[in-house]
């Protein structure tokens, strides 16, 4: 399908996947771009954690990021949380009070999503819920919708459930090791509940699965152009379309927030360190965290090198920066290795490395054809076996990208090479 965000500005996508729940597509767009590789962007990070810091009209909400939100003690994360699980049970027309028994659990569980995992790394999620016990997989039971959808049924099949104890009825579900600690949490699950169920809630219909696709999709743009939340809102907004289905401003600015929120939580928690706190040594070590200082600086094609950044040829010809094998050259010359300057001929600078021996600063190559190293048009440095540091295209800057699980990139790689000067 394509997704419009805003004027002039089209995403052609081809299937997805879940983040933290969320529906991220990775179809190709323009020009070769996937919309994980913008989402794992650092300035787009950057600018989905500004838009989950606002408030419903762009301005700051009036607390930082992780500190106490509307009075709830909620951060933003958690705030979209305890949402999501107060819209599943309106969804399934079941009374507050199973709202306060799921938010209570939730909070003793994950303190409502700051800890998604329990149980020695056995269970996750809102409910510390184990996909051994048939909640589903490990991404689904990280849905928060899921998550709670799934608690519902349970405590739905609970005999006279709503006249019995909060204890009594979560710890049916949960079978804690600690069943008494959940009524502690009943007070303060009643006032989330009331307090969200009070505030002003999408007119009529909650979004469908598609509008929720296309306003995380849009978010993500629109960020990644690093527009004013107010106005990637009304672009987010305005690409919807005048469709019978579509929801009110109302909903489609809760959704966006919510979404803001849980990949804020979820992007950042994917984003490698800076280099300042990567850890290990050794030659690959010091790649890398060269590489990681030039975040930021614009591809050039043809342009850096072991000087560091520089005006390119052709279309890089007004541009100081980076293209990929610059890059690299630079990096490695960093850490007290001379390779040479292009992708093809890079290909010969060390011996070829296993993908399951990868090690960071090793160069990740990928071709056209993956089984011909002739038609090598790419290279990257590895950052730790699933996310490398790189200079992409034109009109992009050296970033962050998760590679594996990117089909993109899958269906191109072609091999990975641990430099070594003299090595030929």
């Amino acid at each position: 399908m394509i997704v419009a965000a805003g004027t002039g500005f089209k995403l052609a996508t081809a299937g997805g996947f879940l983040l933290g729940g969320v529906a991220i597509v990775t179809g190709a767009a323009s020009s070769g771009t996937h919309l994980s590789d913008l989402a794992h962007q650092p300035d787009t990070v950057a600018t989905i954690c500004d838009y989950a810091g606002s408030g419903p009209t762009g301005s700051p909400s009036g607390a930082p990021r992780g500190t106490a939100s509307g009075g709830l003690g909620l951060d933003a994360g958690q705030l979209s949380n305890a949402r999501a699980i107060i819209d599943t049970a309106n969804q399934l027309s079941l009374p507050d009070r199973a709202a306060v028994i799921a938010i209570a659990t939730a909070l003793q569980e994950s303190d409502l999503g700051h800890d998604l995992t329990g149980d020695h790394g056995t269970s996750f999620g809102l409910f510390h819920q184990k996909p051994t016990s048939g909640y589903g997989t490990r991404t689904q039971i990280l849905d928060p919708h899921h998550a709670a959808r799934a608690f519902y049924a349970r405590l739905t099949h609970l005999d006279g459930w709503q006249r019995l104890p909060l204890t009594q009825a979560a710890q049916a579900i949960q079978k804690s090791a600690s069943p008494g600690a959940y009524a502690h949490q009943e007070g303060r699950a009643t006032q989330i509940v009331r307090t969200l169920s009070s505030a002003p809630g999408p007119p009529g219909t909650f979004p469908t699965d598609d509008i929720k696709d296309r306003i995380t999709t849009g978010l993500v743009l629109t960020a990644a152009r690093k527009l004013p939340r107010d106005q990637a809102l009304t672009q987010v907004t305005g690409s919807l379309g005048d469709s019978p289905n579509k929801p009110g401003a109302d909903a489609v600015a809760r959704q966006f927030q919510d979404d803001a929120a849980q990949l804020c939580a979820e992007l950042g928690a994917d984003t490698p360190d800076r280099p300042g706190n990567l850890t290990g040594s050794g030659r690959g070590v010091m790649a890398i965290r060269a590489a990681m200082s030039q975040l930021g600086v614009p591809y050039s094609w043809g342009g850096g090198g072991t000087d560091g950044p520089s005006t390119g040829t052709d279309q890089g010809a007004g541009t100081v920066g980076y293209d990929c094998s610059g890059l690299a050259q630079y990096a490695w010359a960093r850490a007290g290795t001379s390779i040479t300057r292009t992708t093809d001929t890079q290909w010969h600078d060390g011996p070829h490395i296993p993908r399951d021996k990868l090690q960071p600063g090793d160069l990740i190559f990928f071709a056209t054809n993956p089984s011909d190293p002739a038609t090598i048009h790419h290279v990257a440095l590895n950052f730790d076996g699933q996310r490398m540091v790189h200079a992409p295209q034109t009109g992009r800057t050296v970033e962050i990208t998760r590679w594996t699980g990117n089909p993109y990139y899958e269906s191109q790689y072609i091999g990975s090479v641990r430099p070594q000067t003299g090595h030929r």
